[in-house]
């Protein structure tokens, strides 16, 4: 092995030379669009024994793949590390890493790194976030409720959603949205299991804005459910269930499907409205009053209420055409020269980038 490491807290792009020990705590596989010959890209968290976590990627077409496994050590060196600049960021860190073939991946022995490195984020941290942050979040809580298993036609196929409810037991709760596999492990588990306490884990979940609220969702590929009694963070957990709770016998409560919250008044009555010269360059749909033209970007609950289809699915569409990046996808055709009245969210920072053209 190496006689020198790293630690993932210092890694950055001035060079390739970088040694790291660490474990491999998720991985998770996304399809190769662009190389469809090759097997699906492999993506992992890798953690340290100074507890720092950074998201590293390895192509479909490299063999080294094969021999990176969840749970497991590794000494890794020489490899490539990015700029964390895109809308998904499973770690607070700034340099993503990438493997190619210059890189050397040994298994070895580290009792010193965690097995898990849940990072645990507060119910009011997450209710105070925006609801287009692009960092994924662990959490953890007692399972309060849950809803009605509902379908949805998502890009012309039916797609299941459920929505569960968590108990932090310090007085806040937060609604996790799940899709598609997800819903069938939460069924699974709770259909099975007959104790009245479940605490549920949901690692890497994104951060979303829904029926007026801020909540927590799975990612397409990227998020685990844990509702294992036996994890320690899940032991740890339960030790903190008062007395009354577990004596109560205490049970799930059924969420309601229909919701006070009005799309309609918070659209149309509490949204303050303006002019797109006076919120310019905040957003990349071109659209155009009779003040100015701006760029909007849709995120993915956009999508399917305008398109159908999330963005992930328009993109896939898209590749699977044999389309590139120089063009745009054609579904995006039906909304050009539609009148339509937007909420948009401007930041500081949109506004102080702003000046205006020569």
């Amino acid at each position: 092995m190496y006689s020198k490491y790293d630690f993932i807290k210092d890694l950055n792009p001035t060079k390739e030379e970088w040694r790291i020990k660490a474990r491999v705590v998720r991985t998770w596989k996304v399809p190769n669009f662009q190389q469809k010959k090759f097997d699906d890209n492999v993506e992992m968290i890798l953690l340290d024994e100074k507890g720092g976590k950074v998201h590293a990627a390895v192509k479909g077409s490299l063999h080294i793949r094969k021999k990176i496994h969840e749970g497991e050590v590794y000494c890794i060196k020489i490899f490539g590390v990015g700029l964390n600049s895109g809308s998904f960021r499973p770690t607070k860190h700034d340099y993503p890493l990438s493997f190619n073939l210059r890189t050397d991946v040994k298994s070895t022995i580290e009792s010193a790194i965690p097995t898990n490195g849940f990072d645990f984020v507060d119910f009011d941290v997450i209710e105070k976030e925006s609801s287009d942050s692009p960092y994924l979040v662990d959490v953890i809580g007692l399972v309060s409720g849950i809803g009605e298993v509902r379908e949805h036609i998502i890009s012309g196929r039916k797609t299941k959603m459920v929505v569960v409810e968590h108990d932090n037991l310090r007085g806040h709760k937060l609604e996790c949205t799940l899709w598609e596999d997800y819903v069938d492990q939460v069924q699974q588990f709770l259909g099975s299991n007959q104790s009245p306490q479940n605490v549920m884990i949901v690692q890497l979940a994104r951060i979303k804005g829904f029926r007026g609220k801020i909540g927590i969702t799975n990612t397409k590929y990227t998020t685990r459910i844990i509702i294992d009694p036996s994890v320690p963070e899940i032991v740890d957990f339960k030790k903190r269930l008062s007395s009354d709770v577990i004596d109560s016998g205490y049970t799930l409560s059924q969420l309601s499907s229909q919701s006070s919250y009005s799309f309609e008044n918070d659209f149309l009555k509490e949204t303050e409205r303006k002019c797109i010269s006076d919120v310019k360059n905040c957003s990349e749909l071109r659209v155009v009053d009779h003040t100015d033209s701006a760029s909007f970007i849709l995120f993915d609950r956009d999508c399917v209420a305008l398109l159908g289809m999330s963005a992930a699915d328009l993109r896939e569409q898209h590749f699977k055409r044999g389309a590139d990046l120089e063009h745009y996808p054609k579904e995006l055709n039906v909304l050009i020269d539609k009148s339509m009245l937007f909420k948009v969210n401007v930041k500081k920072n949109n506004l102080d980038s702003y000046s205006e053209p020569k």
